[in-house]
């Protein structure tokens, strides 16, 4: 962020724009690399561009105060499972799935007992269109808490995706003995 500074200062905007992508790259939570992109498209005058960079600002903005929190916490001790588990949360809630995974893996790694973030797992892996893993995680939710109506759907779901419609059924009408008002439950079996 700081070469980035650098350059626009300088008038070097392309070399800006790269300094704050790699920034980026490096950490998508940066909120000010989002900002200072958006600086420098505006100088160039890519209004497009450059109204991208400020959504993506205000959107990771929002979470600043979560995201500063985990950091600090993960600088005291790294192997923090619940930080993890948020900073899944906050990629989840930014849209990158990806990113998610991987925290929720480590928070995993820590405590394997967590049911939610089994589910969330599933759910990111359902995003990265990886329904074999998705399936895995959404079973280990079930089978640590075999009462967690939103695994279940969200297994019959997946399952109901790759076609695999006895297991669809399956995992449906568990959700309906668990809760027999869950209307998506019914949809899945109708």
């Amino acid at each position: 962020n700081g070469l980035g500074l650098a350059y626009m200062r300088l008038h070097q905007y392309e070399q800006a724009i790269h300094a704050l992508r790699r920034c980026l790259h490096f950490d998508l939570l940066y909120a000010e690399a989002y900002y200072n992109l958006a600086q420098v498209y505006q100088k160039q005058g890519e209004q497009d561009a450059a109204q991208a960079a400020t959504q993506a600002f205000e959107r990771v903005n929002t979470y600043s105060q979560d995201v500063l929190w985990c950091r600090t916490v993960l600088d005291g001790n790294p192997h923090d499972a619940l930080a993890r588990f948020k900073l899944g949360i906050i990629y989840t809630k930014l849209g990158i799935p990806a990113k998610a995974a991987i925290e929720f893996q480590h928070s995993l790694s820590i405590n394997p007992a967590s049911v939610q973030a089994w589910h969330n797992l599933g759910s990111a892996y359902t995003r990265l269109k990886r329904p074999d893993e998705a399936i895995a995680a959404y079973r280990q939710a079930v089978e640590l808490d075999k009462e967690y109506t939103l695994s279940w759907y969200n297994l019959g779901s997946t399952y109901f995706l790759i076609n695999d419609l006895p297991q669809a059924q399956s995992a449906f009408e568990q959700v309906l003995e668990l809760d027999p008002k869950y209307l998506d439950a019914h949809h899945g079996l109708g």
